[in-house]
């Protein structure tokens, strides 16, 4: 996600690699707009947010080390997290798993962690 959407670009310099979270994409729409297109052009824009969510999720994962060579050259400081400090920052935040996923649903914590273990 950082080299996709050139974070460096407004003053990032530091990157940690930690494998903490998927970014998502959000696509949004007025309502009354969205019902004042005909149902076809709908169908097109869902299938449309649906490739770029594709496509982002391609370009940040796809060739990790080539984009990372390509981010360290412009002037970023590229940090590994050891498995023991990563372990750290799962700990840490274990208290929002216990605050949200009473209120977000069991299930859709559980396809959460999927897919960043699928990462």
């Amino acid at each position: 996600m950082f080299d996709v959407a050139r974070i460096d670009q407004v003053g990032q310099k530091y990157l940690t690699l930690w494998h903490y979270m998927n970014d998502p994409l959000i696509f949004a729409v007025n309502q009354r707009i969205w019902q004042q297109l005909p149902e076809e052009d709908q169908q097109l824009l869902r299938q449309a947010a649906v490739d770029a969510g594709q496509w982002e999720i391609e370009m940040s994962r796809e060739q990790k080390s080539e984009r990372l060579a390509a981010i360290k050259e412009r002037g970023v400081e590229v940090s590994q997290l050891t498995e023991d400090q990563r372990q750290a920052f799962v700990d840490i935040t274990q208290s929002v798993y216990e605050k949200w996923t009473p209120q977000i649903g069991d299930e859709l914590v559980k396809t959460a962690r999927k897919a960043v273990d699928n990462r």
